[in-house]
């Protein structure tokens, strides 16, 4: 069981702790960059009409939309930690950039997820990240599961739209119905509708991005948010949430260093361009190094979370 020290934690503070409003303008530009590149291609294949070419290009550009969402989500996590400018009130002010195309609001999630971190390990239930993979199955896991229980929520489940309905339930709805920063969503909502009607673009908005957000993303929430703290060792501070950090994590599934999570915990206020940089820098101890929990690609984290190896 190891801890980490008061003094290793205001050092990663001060070394990789400073705020850039560079880095996260260019962090959201290249976040909505890879977005419209992925709608503007489906807005392409959607003009073909060809079914055969439909089914074999449209799924794979789809996820790939929804993985640019999956960073909207990520953006949207660091500026609950204020991470992403250097002056705080700027997070409020921006979040339609980064929180509003991801259904959420920035004091509603950041409400829920500080409450995630204090309660981590010291307190379950009240955990919200905890009583999310309880919803889903996957909490507590103690022994070794056969292919057909791990078909059942990588394969079935989406098949049968469960991730679909949690999504709604737990994300959508609340969301619609918040009464945090109701005018600034209006408007958002507003403009992004009448532009859409405007151009007569329903059909690129729904390949495009409803079924990129309400059947992709909760599947890709429901992959990255469960690989974080399952099956890892919770008494040790350098060993209780996994680092999903290989190059497919990094581009599709952990955006914007999201996999770095372990690091994240030690020192939540290290802005996600530095926490690579970080994690480098504890692993150069070598008791931090034979601790880490690290997965390489998205089958060795599966193989970790139900005791595949």
């Amino acid at each position: 069981m190891k801890h980490i020290d008061t003094n290793l934690r205001k050092q990663l503070s001060l070394l990789y702790g400073k705020k850039s409003n560079t880095r996260a303008v260019f962090a959201i530009l290249k976040n909505w960059v890879a977005f419209f590149f992925c709608y503007h291609l489906i807005g392409h294949v959607t003009t073909i009409h060809q079914l055969p070419w439909m089914v074999v290009v449209y799924p794979p550009l789809s996820f790939a939309a929804a993985c640019a969402l999956r960073g909207f989500d990520n953006l949207t996590h660091e500026a609950s930690h204020y991470n992403l400018f250097t002056a705080a009130d700027l997070h409020q002010r921006y979040q339609f950039l980064f929180a509003y195309p991801v259904f959420k609001t920035l004091q509603d999630y950041r409400a829920w997820h500080l409450r995630h971190h204090s309660n981590y390990r010291r307190n379950k239930a009240n955990d919200p990240d905890t009583a999310q993979n309880i919803r889903w199955g996957v909490e507590d896991l103690q022994t070794k599961t056969s292919f057909w229980q791990v078909a059942w929520f990588y394969v079935l489940r989406f098949f049968l739209l469960y991730y679909v309905y949690d999504n709604i339930r737990y994300n959508l709805i609340p969301h619609i119905g918040s009464k945090k920063s109701v005018t600034a969503r209006i408007i958002f909502w507003g403009l992004v509708l009448t532009t859409v009607s405007l151009s007569n673009s329903w059909t690129q908005f729904l390949f495009g991005y409803l079924i990129p957000y309400l059947v992709w993303l909760p599947y890709i929430r429901f992959v990255t948010e469960s690989s974080k703290h399952t099956n890892v060792n919770l008494q040790d501070d350098f060993a209780n949430s996994r680092n999903n950090i290989g190059l497919l994590h990094q581009l599709f599934l952990h955006p914007h260093n999201d996999g770095f999570h372990q690091m994240h915990h030690l020192a939540a206020n290290i802005p996600f361009y530095n926490l690579k940089k970080a994690y480098r820098f504890i692993k150069t101890n070598p008791e931090v190094r034979s601790s880490v929990i690290e997965s390489s690609n998205p089958i060795q984290t599966i193989k970790q979370i139900f005791k595949k190896q």
